[in-house]
């Protein structure tokens, strides 16, 4: 919206139901992609045309800066924990031969300088932007450039910056630095992952990436004989090269954002969150891992994204029953085990919202569910609509906070590993990733505890904690991560294979063989795998088949201590969106039937739902190292506690340690 400053209604709203993080528009001083205007509020798109892109003088922007640090200082006071607004990590806009939009500014730049603006960069903003090998602008919302201007501009064109241009990272930080003065607790950054130069500036410093981090015989390998001097962009997917190239890009986002907190941390005098809103997998891992938050901004899907049961009519009498979920994005987040959090953005459909798939109260606090039960500390985004989800976003941060050793302190607890390795998309192999999140629908339909293991944590030690290891259409696998399995196998581990395994090494040659050491199941597909782990891995037995692929399971065990606690988590997807819905289905007759850590037994056990303040207690029958028990009735979201207890006949065993790797 572009009326939140100054509005004592807005901060009421926000009062009746505070969220934790609150992530605002352009609410900021200097607009990052036109300087400083009259608009507020909106994303890139938003407000590009007429009076909104009006410079304003400095004694305005001195003027805002007093009214959003109020606003600010407001939305704290009422209880928002972290307040947020948005900016963009390349986005610069307007036309250099007219100088107009950003432009206008630049040329004004030395008036701001009183308000305390760093000095101008140097060069013209021509200069700071993202090219092509061949030298044009790089674009990334294609229109007909440039004989036409950008649609929702009108009149400006939109343009992609470069980080490595040192206008555009002078610029940027000051955008940063001023929010900071606002008294804002960090920046959300749209299009984090859009720094893909190829300008003459990033070829030099790629050529100087591949120095530092590739050993003598790796470059030459690389090189293929080619000096480094005349090494250029690869302009083919699939090769090792390419797959560099996106690693040093990569590098380019993480520095960007590191640049981008400190900036913020200067000014604020405490640490400045960052919030880059950037959903692949690989990217994640390589340049966003030091972020705070990264949201997944989950725009299309053939039935919405909302998380919930959807029923699409086919024909009279005859509806589609499907289930969505976020459980992919929440667990490839949490399994890095870095310090980035995952935050999911759903829509029900786009650009058209389809009634159907519309996320109502009851599918709100499934979102939240979901995400306390999988993503071990991440955020569900809801819509402002302080009037319909008030009571679900209450319910569920009081639920939150009043029970913070249900969530803090914890490792996931499971089995089973699935080796989750983005990067094959790089190499040439995107059906990895596509198993993987098959895999994932199967396993958890199948209420299988599991974990991810993706390229960064792919070692023998992480290895060594699962019984089974899963690799589906794992074609490229390097010659440490090969040792790291064979290492693993030889230590009594299992390797279920699904389609080709390691017939390339990271170099794209061919492995002439591959002789494994240990247990090694091939399983002819997906669909297969369960039955291949065996029944004793289900954790969970629901006697309505209909209902029990929408039932979903999690696990986490304390660190640091033992016997310790675990926390299984029960999530029921069968809400049913849309506006006009009659409520979750309840599930009754489940039973928990897990595996337990070795040498222990549940001493006690209770169950907790959002919506009641005392916790249940329920009985837990201990057999053959497993616990089973008798769970109440599912509406949407149920946390069961167990106490664990030295085994009777281990009572003379010393305390572990437990190792967080």
């Amino acid at each position: 919206s572009p009326d939140h400053l100054g509005n004592a209604d807005y901060v009421r709203a926000v009062a009746t139901a505070p969220p934790v993080l609150l992530h605002l528009g352009k609410d900021v001083p200097f607009n990052h992609a036109w300087g400083p205007i009259r608009a507020l509020g909106g994303e890139n798109q938003a407000f590009g045309w007429g009076r909104y892109i009006e410079r304003i003088p400095p004694e305005q922007v001195r003027q805002r800066i007093v009214q959003l640090r109020q606003m600010v200082n407001a939305l704290h006071h009422v209880g928002v924990r972290w307040v947020t607004p948005y900016i963009c990590s390349m986005t610069i806009n307007g036309d250099h031969k007219r100088r107009s939009g950003f432009w206008a500014f630049y040329d004004h730049w030395n008036e701001y300088q009183p308000i305390g603006l760093a000095p101008r960069p140097a060069s013209d903003p021509w200069q700071w932007l993202q090219r092509t090998s061949a030298g044009r602008p790089r674009q990334y919302y294609r229109y007909n450039y440039p004989r036409e201007y950008y649609p929702p501009f009108r009149t400006n064109h939109r343009y992609a910056a470069c980080w490595r241009s040192t206008g555009w990272r002078t610029w940027l930080s000051e955008v940063v630095r001023f929010i900071a003065k606002c008294g804002y607790d960090g920046v959300f950054v749209d299009n984090a992952n859009s720094q893909r130069c190829q300008c003459p500036r990033c070829l030099t410093a790629f050529r100087q990436y591949l120095r530092r981090t590739l050993k003598p015989h790796q470059l030459r390998q690389l090189m293929g004989g080619t000096p480094i001097e005349q090494l250029e962009f690869p302009d083919k997917p699939g090769t090792p090269l390419y797959v560099e190239m996106n690693r040093f890009w990569c590098e380019t986002i993480r520095d960007e954002l590191a640049t981008l907190r400190a900036a913020g941390s200067r000014q604020l005098g405490r640490e400045f969150l960052v919030f880059p809103n950037g959903g692949r997998p690989a990217y994640i891992q390589r340049a966003l891992r030091d972020a705070d938050f990264v949201m997944f901004e989950k725009t299309r899907g053939d039935y919405g994204t909302h998380p919930g049961l959807v029923f699409v009519p086919l024909f009279d009498g005859f509806m589609l029953r499907n289930c969505n979920d976020n459980i992919f994005e929440y667990k490839f987040v949490q399994c890095l085990r870095s310090r980035v959090r995952p935050v999911v953005l759903t829509r029900a459909g786009w650009p058209r919202r389809i009634p159907r798939q519309m996320l109502n109260p009851d599918a709100a606090r499934l979102g939240m569910a979901e995400c306390a039960a999988f993503s071990g500390g991440g955020g569900f985004l809801v819509r402002p609509l302080f009037d319909v989800y008030h009571d679900a976003l209450n319910t569920y941060r009081r639920f939150f906070e009043t029970h913070p050793e249900l969530y803090t302190g914890m490792d996931s607890y499971a089995r089973i590993a699935v080796l989750a390795c983005p990067e094959q998309r790089w190499f040439g192999n995107p059906a990895h990733m596509t198993m993987v999140r098959t895999l994932t629908r199967t396993l958890t339909e199948a209420h299988v505890l599991f974990d991810y293991i993706p390229e960064i944590r792919l070692n023998k030690a992480v290895l060594n904690r699962y019984a089974a290891v899963i690799a589906a259409q794992l074609e490229v696998v390097s010659s440490k991560h090969l040792k790291a399995i064979d290492e693993y196998l030889a230590n009594g581990g299992h390797l279920i294979i699904i389609g080709d395994f390691a017939r390339l090494d990271e170099s794209k040659a061919e492995r002439k063989s591959w002789e494994p050491r240990g247990k090694v199941t091939y399983c002819p597909g997906v669909e297969a795998v369960p039955a291949t782990l065996g029944s004793g891995t289900s954790a969970l037995f629901c006697p309505d088949d209909s209902m029990a692929p929408c039932v979903r399971i999690n696990a986490f065990r304390t660190l640091d201590e033992f016997p310790g606690r675990i926390v299984v988590h029960v999530v029921n997807y069968n809400v049913p969106l849309g506006m006009r819905n009659t409520g979750p289905i309840r599930v009754t007759g489940l039973k928990l039937n897990l595996p337990l850590p070795e040498n222990t037994r549940v001493a006690s056990a209770r169950v907790y739902v959002p919506e009641h303040e005392i916790p249940r207690r329920l009985t837990a029958r201990n057999a053959a190292s497993r616990v089973q028990l008798s769970l109440p009735e599912l509406r949407i979201y149920q946390v069961v506690e167990l106490i664990l207890e030295p085994a009777a006949d281990d009572s003379t065993q010393q305390p572990l340690s437990l190792i967080h790797i």
